[in-house]
């Protein structure tokens, strides 16, 4: 498989995961990729190239993945590399998913990236929409945004 005496084969594991998201239409499948997403694993892949499998990943599960927390942790690293992936990633956890997983993380994990996506000129009309329709929601937290 991806690993041997030397150790793991990161090319073998970008192989891995980007032919299964285009083979795969499996949400349960594929929502396992979740647990790969982890803040001390960054280092192992560029940031460009973890957004997007995570983004890739996130359209076909409509949002969802198995283990959300990883994503929460490295959402503020992630803005600062990749910010209009982190922004369409957000959009998709936030909005689109039929779930409520990351809410929990929104406090002290997303409100922040949100905030620091929203100085950026070229995320911050898509950021100010997420936050609208989180107020819609209910989650007037997200009125922090627009307030400098």
């Amino acid at each position: 498989m991806c690993s041997s005496d030397l150790g793991v084969d990161k090319k073998c594991l970008q192989e891995f995961w980007e032919w299964r998201i285009a083979q795969s239409s499996d949400i349960e499948e594929l929502k396992e990729f979740g647990f790969w997403i982890d803040r001390h694993q960054q280092e192992t892949f560029d940031a460009k190239w973890w957004t997007t499998q995570i983004l890739r990943t996130l359209e076909k599960t409509k949002g969802v993945l198995s283990w959300e927390y990883g994503l929460t942790q490295s959402l503020q690293k992630f803005a600062e590399q990749c910010p209009e992936n982190t922004t369409k990633i957000l959009d998709l956890i936030l909005n689109k998913s039929p779930q409520q997983e990351y809410l929990w993380a929104f406090d002290k994990n997303i409100l922040p990236v949100l905030k620091f996506l929203s100085e950026n000129p070229k995320t911050k009309s898509e950021i100010e929409k997420i936050a609208d329709k989180l107020i819609l929601r209910g989650l007037w937290k997200a009125k922090e945004i627009f307030q400098k």
